[in-house]
This record gives structure tokens, C-alpha cells and sequence, in this order.
């Protein structure tokens, strides 16, 4: 099986820690390591070979992190595009790789997740109902709360192990999502699937025809060793969730590892150690008061930060800048950043 990592992302949601020049995907922000290091270990353990989708401007970054990547194996994205334009052009590179029929698994960088032999049964499991079954193989997992930040699969009848998809959800409101949660018919949805070469060529070429066409071009141009960057950047910018895998032949695979998705500082909150018994979090310098305050958050790297009274409260302070914001309304971090540009271009 080939791996295929999507490192991409401006990292806007976890400012002032994350920037477009070094997102969160590049952080270390669970552990020692950065959460594509932790991705590519993952990998490692399924995959005969794995290979990183990067953007250009994130290339060396991700070198420098990986040394053991073999550089045939980074797959360079002249510009940034959707994530339909970026799996064609992985697959591009894979077929001009590969005689045979490979199959490929795709997944992110930025998944937190602590049992790593879990997912790699579960991506090899899935692999292997993507070869059975002649189609698109996901991952889901059993929703534990009631989330709106997250799609979601309706699961249909059983196919020894996996089960077929019925429909797919988007991000529901509260009350949805309890009643999604009751029923137990439902799994989010991680973006990560699986599928052999051929049904990935199959099922685009059958539902994205100006994809398949880029992809067609894309796989003469690198088999000819010519630049791919113009016609690349010609791609609709698109997800390949609305192009292909909500289209597709699918089936989808309940996962039973952990799985966060750390696109705020709430998310992070809950993955990082605690501090105290009061479920505070610290993470940077030791130099940092915690009093009468509880579920709250503090990450700084030089200076002394004190919180008092105050309760789910992220305060993050950087080089790039501070950041105070109550962890329920950390998703409108991303019009912070949107609007401080603003401010920096008038």
C-alpha cells in the first residue's frame, strides 16, 4: 500500500501559533514532535511507501522535518489549490512511478492521534475493502459527542466488516447532531479513504471530467519529465469531496483509534497534558500563575503570563502576536486574523 500525506492548510484558526508561513500542521503541539512527523510514523507503519503533498512554500520546511523522505517522494504544489487538484496530482506521480495497480490511502497531517496501531489496522482494513469491493474505501469513526464541526456518514447495509455508505451529512446544527449521535447509524467523517489506482481513475474520469482531464495531463506531462506548474495552477480550485467522494462508489470502514481533528484552540485544549487538577493546560515556558481559574489554556515561549478568575480561556502569546479569547468562540479566530490583515494592508 502507498501512503499519501496532505500537508497543506494556512493555519489561520490556531493564530498567532500557527501562520501561513509555518501552520499548525508543522507545530509541535502535542508532544516532541510535529503533528506531520506524527503522521508520517503512522504511515510508515501501513505503507510501503508514503509520499508528502506540500505547497511550495512549505516544501523545505517539510524536508528539513522528514530527511528521511525520499525527495522523489515529495510531491510539490506550485500553488495552492482544492484538495481534488492535489490527490489528482499525487496520483498523477504515483502512476508515472508504478506499473502495476497500486493502492493508495490519503490522509492529513493535522489528525491527533495517540493509537497508532489502530490506524494502521484500520487504513490496511480499508485498503483491503477497497480492493473487495471495487471501490473508494473510507474511514469513519463513532461519533462520542454531539459535534457540529464535523461531516458526518449515514452508514448503510453491512459488507463483511464494512458497511456501505447511504449519504453523506454536512456539518449539522446541535439538535441534528444529537439525533445523528441516538441513532448510532452515523460516523464523522475524517477525509481519509483508500482505494486502488484504477477505481480512483475509474470513479473521476465517471464524475469529474475536467479533474480527470488535469490528471490525464498532468501524468503525460511527468512521464515526459516536463514542468507541470502551468496546467496545475489551470485546476479549479475545488474539494474532492463535493468533486469525487460524494459522487463515488463508496464504502466506509468504522475506525475504533482515537481521532482529533485540532482545528481550534478548544480541540487543542483537549488533547494537550493538563496542568492541574482543575484541567488547565500549559504549554512553552514553566513561568506562567494559574489562580481561581479552570479549563482554561495558557502557551507562551519567553514571558511571564498570569490568569486569575477566569475560566475556558485560551491566552496565547508569540512573536506573531497575542491572542485572548474565550475557547467556545475559538472558530472566529480565523476572522481575527482576516480582519488584522486588514488592518496591516490600510
Amino acid at each position: 500500500m502507498i501512503s499519501v500525506i496532505i500537508a497543506g492548510g494556512s493555519g489561520t484558526r490556531l493564530w498567532p501559533l500557527s501562520t501561513p508561513e509555518k501552520p499548525k500542521h508543522l507545530l509541535s503541539l502535542t508532544g516532541e514532535q510535529s503533528l506531520l512527523q506524527d503522521a508520517y510514523a503512522r504511515a510508515s507503519m501501513f505503507a510501503n511507501e508514503v509520499y508528502i503533498v506540500t505547497d511550495s512554500s512549505h516544501s523545505d520546511l517539510v524536508a528539513e522535518q522528514l530527511p528521511v523522505l525520499d525527495k522523489a517522494h515529495l510531491i510539490i504544489e506550485p500553488g495552492r489549490r482544492g484538495t481534488a487538484s492535489c490527490i489528482a496530482l499525487a496520483l498523477a506521480h504515483i502512476k508515472n512511478a508504478h506499473k502495476d495497480d497500486p493502492t493508495v490511502a490519503f490522509s492529513h497531517a493535522d489528525y491527533h492521534i495517540t493509537n497508532k496501531q489502530g490506524f494502521a489496522d484500520a487504513v490496511k482494513f480499508a485498503g483491503a475493502s477497497a480492493e473487495e469491493h471495487d471501490a473508494i474505501s473510507l474511514i469513519g469513526i463513532h461519533p462520542d459527542y454531539p459535534a457540529t464541526g464535523y461531516g458526518y456518514i449515514k452508514v448503510g447495509s453491512r459488507l463483511n466488516g464494512a458497511f456501505k455508505v447511504d449519504t453523506f451529512k454536512e456539518k449539522p446544527d446541535l439538535s441534528t447532531a444529537k439525533k445523528y449521535l441516538e441513532s448510532g447509524e452515523y460516523l464523522w467523517n475524517l477525509g481519509l479513504f483508500a482505494a486502488p489506482l484504477s477505481v480512483f481513475e475509474r470513479e473521476i474520469a465517471k464524475h469529474a471530467e475536467k479533474l480527470f482531464a488535469g490528471y490525464k495531463d498532468l501524468h503525460e506531462l511527468l512521464s515526459n519529465d516536463k514542468q507541470v506548474d502551468d496546467r496545475y495552477l489551470a485546476l479549479d480550485d475545488e474539494p474532492i469531496d463535493t468533486e469525487l467522494i460524494e459522487k463515488s462508489k463508496n464504502v466506509v470502514v468504522p475506525g475504533t483509534f482515537d481521532w482529533a481533528d485540532i482545528g481550534s484552540f478548544k480541540d487543542l485544549h483537549d488533547v494537550m497534558p493538563k496542568a492541574d487538577e482543575f484541567d488547565n493546560a500549559v504549554k512553552g515556558s514553566q513561568n506562567t500563575v494559574i489562580i481561581d481559574s479552570k479549563s482554561s489554556m495558557i502557551v507562551t515561549h519567553n514571558k511571564p503570563v498570569a490568569i486569575i478568575g477566569l475560566d475556558d480561556i485560551a491566552v496565547i502569546d508569540t512573536e506573531d502576536g497575542l491572542l485572548v479569547c474565550h475557547k467556545e468562540h475559538a472558530q472566529k479566530v480565523k476572522d481575527a486574523t482576516k480582519q488584522l490583515k486588514e488592518l496591516s494592508n490600510s
